[in-house]
């Protein structure tokens, strides 16, 4: 209760519209919706309500790395070794099983979670949350 305080009056709640409120809207058709009402804005950051794990420290972060990078948004790094089912039985995604790996011998991958995402206004209303240069990940929570 007193997070909520003491940010109350930094907080601006957009309403969605019909159009952008919809089962079948993207977060980004709706995030562009808000920054056509606010062109004073020149960065953002979306909030993810169905992520309950979502921490302040992780949100400063990323505030925080926006003054650096285009992009930024929260990852979970597994150690998962991934497969793909096709036609004639199962494939490797991540690794070779003739050098299959330990956890503890490799990086692992970072999953993208969906928690948040950050991005320069120009990049959301170009229809992009992310590109593939001059973005961060923050691994938000423990590895798994």
């Amino acid at each position: 209760m007193l997070i909520l305080e003491r940010i109350s009056n930094k907080i601006n709640i957009h309403w969605r519209s019909e159009e952008t409120a919809t089962d079948h809207a993207t977060s980004l058709s709706a995030t562009r919706e808000f920054l056509l009402l606010h062109p004073e804005i020149d960065k953002i950051i979306l909030i993810q309500v169905t992520s309950p794990f979502i921490n302040e420290k992780y949100l400063q972060h990323a505030v925080n790395e926006m003054q650096h990078y285009e992009c930024v948004f929260s990852v979970t790094r597994s150690f998962k070794l991934r497969w793909n089912k096709t036609g004639k039985g199962i494939l490797p995604i991540n690794f070779d099983p003739k050098r299959r790996p330990r956890r503890q011998d490799w990086d692992g991958e970072l999953i993208e979670n969906g928690m948040f995402y950050g991005a320069k206004r120009e990049m959301i209303m170009n229809g992009y949350f992310q590109t593939d240069k001059l973005c961060r990940n923050w691994n938000a929570l423990p590895t798994l």
